[in-house]
């Protein structure tokens, strides 16, 4: 019989008591069902995007935080008919060496270091404007906030 696996938060209440939860691993999928499938969309974008389907697809390499949650894994393996994942590198040092290869490549550096390197921009900018850096003491933005500052800039 396998073992139940259960979560406990603590979080200190307006009371400065603090106050405890425990909730167990399947009820915590279970919420955060709809977000999981969530993260597949951009993958099915891009693909349909490129006209690429996605048993053309040769190997998955999983960059960036979220693609070390087992559940996201799981998703990815099933969606590509149960390919295995390549995790060969640390998720975070593909994201900082691809930022990295970015810059090169845009302030003109020519090195034999990046000469065999291909990049595709998967994930563009969604307007060419910049949205304001926001001041790190004006405390905690309610959503609406940031989506009145989204709107602001991109019109």
């Amino acid at each position: 019989m396998e073992r139940s696996k259960s979560l406990q938060i603590s979080k200190e209440t307006e009371s400065h008591h603090p106050m405890w939860h425990s909730m167990k691993l399947n009820d915590l999928l279970e919420l955060c069902a709809d977000l999981f499938r969530k993260t597949l969309e951009p993958v099915e974008m891009s693909l349909k995007d490129s006209e690429i389907d996605k048993t053309k697809i040769d190997e998955i390499v999983l960059v960036g935080g979220s693609s070390k949650v087992p559940k996201i894994q799981k998703l990815l393996r099933d969606f590509f008919n149960g390919k295995e994942l390549n995790c060969s590198i640390n998720p975070d040092e593909a994201v900082a060496f691809g930022a990295a290869v970015q810059a090169a490549v845009l302030s003109g550096v020519r090195d034999d270091t990046i000469k065999d390197v291909v990049l595709y921009d998967v994930t563009p900018l969604i307007s060419s404007d910049m949205l304001d850096v926001i001041d790190a003491n004006v405390g905690i933005l309610k959503l609406s906030d940031f989506q009145k500052l989204l709107e602001t800039s991109l019109n």
